[in-house]
């Protein structure tokens, strides 16, 4: 026994000397993405298995959770095929189940730390908004009682977080971001995947609006814009040209990615998150003097290419935009969720819930009943919440953007401008209670909760 306790002992410590290489967790992370992006094209079920026993076998040997931050999150962007709202596939659900506890038995090994929690009200309120619904909504047929688990959805990113915030133990930051940064990669090549099989049934590649598994293109757009603050921040850390290099072509993936989500609202922030994001680098980079000299670079190439290919831009413009800037329907929607809002006394103060309009809507498996989602963070939170959800929402945007403010200056100023670029869409599209979005928040905000408690330890030890 005493042997086989010595060997785990050494092969955990080469383990964790490893980690601390420089560029382990760029290698590790990039790995983890080509399995997912694997995963997606091929296999689901064969790119969870693999991405839940390294996450396993790297949780046994470090005992720290932060480590499963890239698979966390990466794994809800393999399910490349979607599924009936009557039921959700029992294997993803086994997959889930043992994935979740997996991270319960590594998180609170040194108890609850209610004092790393900075970000707990708003997400507590927005899982208590989100459940208060369930006690006088009874529209839902029993066929579809598998809805009622929308209800509790806010109440599992909110789980996410308190496992994630007690279970890291150092601060996360740079696996965050690297994370993020691949993430923005493997959804990139998701898209081009996605266009690539269906590049025949269309003339035209930008006429293609198209289902994912996990969600549809425009929502991959979305997330492109969540996840490119963090590859400006790699760039503005680096302190070599090699680094620099590479994010910056992480940078130009991302770039084509959003082309081929053919999302109208993808295309406005996106290129205005890039625009501002390589302007806030060049004053806030490490490497000025090389980030202007390769900003410099891109504009004259990206000159030369709009002259030689005007012709074609126009017409990219004039397929994605045949409408201009129309609304789309979104001010119907709006109004929807005001007429939910303005029901009764009930749906005034806390709102119908998740499931306040049921319709028969084409989604990812085709036609069949599901929630209307009314395109907005602002009017789905007023109409599935209330008035109640919506101070709740205040609650939670007030703590998230006052513990950006106390990180260190350059990530609160490149993370901070990503957030208002990707909640002002938000208020046209969908992000918030979306799973695809919530999550990869939630664990953005247990790093960033982290990261100030242990710099505040430190002051206070010191």
């Amino acid at each position: 026994m005493e042997k086989i306790v010595n060997y785990y002992q050494n092969l955990s410590n080469n383990v964790n000397n490893l980690i601390n290489k420089r560029y382990f967790y760029e290698i590790y992370v990039a790995i983890l993405m080509l399995i997912s992006l694997l995963g997606f094209t091929y296999s689901t079920i064969i790119g969870l298995s693999i991405l839940i026993i390294i996450s396993f076998i790297m949780l046994i040997m470090t005992f720290d959770i932060s480590v499963t931050i890239p698979v966390t999150t990466f794994i809800l962007f393999v399910i490349n095929s979607g599924f009936q709202n009557d039921e959700i596939p029992i294997v993803l659900i086994i997959f889930g189940i043992i994935y979740v506890l997996m991270l319960v038995i590594f998180s609170f090994k040194n108890g609850f730390k209610f004092k790393k929690m900075r970000s707990f009200y708003g997400l507590l309120g927005l899982a208590i908004m989100n459940i208060i619904p369930i006690f006088y909504s009874s529209h839902i047929p029993s066929e579809n009682s598998i809805l009622y688990f929308l209800f509790f959805l806010d109440l599992c990113y909110f789980l996410v977080y308190i496992i994630y915030v007690n279970g890291i133990n150092k601060n996360s930051i740079k696996i965050l971001s690297i994370s993020m940064s691949y993430l923005c990669l493997l959804l990139s090549l998701e898209c081009f995947v996605m266009v690539l099989r269906l590049k025949d049934t269309v003339e035209n590649i930008f006429d293609l609006w198209y289902y994912m598994g996990w969600g549809l293109c425009n929502e991959a757009g979305i997330m492109i814009c969540f996840s490119l603050p963090f590859i400006f921040y790699l760039m503005a850390k680096c302190d070599n040209k090699k680094m620099l290099i590479i994010n910056n072509a992480k940078v130009i993936i991302a770039l084509v990615g959003i082309l081929l989500t053919t999302s109208r609202g993808s295309y406005i922030f996106g290129f205005i998150e890039i625009i501002g994001l390589y302007l806030i680098i060049i004053f806030n980079g490490k490497l000025k003097k090389e980030i202007k000299l390769m900003i410099i670079a891109q504009g004259i190439v990206a000159f030369i290419l709009v002259i030689a290919f005007s012709g074609s831009i126009v017409d990219v413009v004039d397929t994605v935009f045949p409408k201009g800037l129309d609304n789309n329907g979104r001010i119907n929607l709006f109004k929807e969720a005001i007429e939910v809002w303005k029901k009764d006394g009930l749906n005034i103060v806390f709102g119908g819930g998740y499931n306040a309009v049921l319709k028969t809507l084409t989604t990812a498996f085709g036609k069949q009943l599901a929630p209307q989602v009314f395109h907005s963070t602002f009017f789905e939170t007023l109409a599935i919440g209330g008035i109640f959800g919506v101070i709740m929402l205040i609650v939670h945007f007030t703590e998230k953007y006052y513990n950006l403010y106390k990180m260190d200056k350059v990530f609160m100023i490149i993370i901070g401008f990503g957030y208002i670029v990707v909640d002002t869409y938000g208020m046209i599209d969908n992000t918030y209670h979306m799973y695809y979005y919530m999550i990869p928040l939630v664990i953005t905000l247990s790093c960033i909760d982290t990261a100030i408690y242990y710099r505040n330890e430190d002051i206070s030890e010191g």
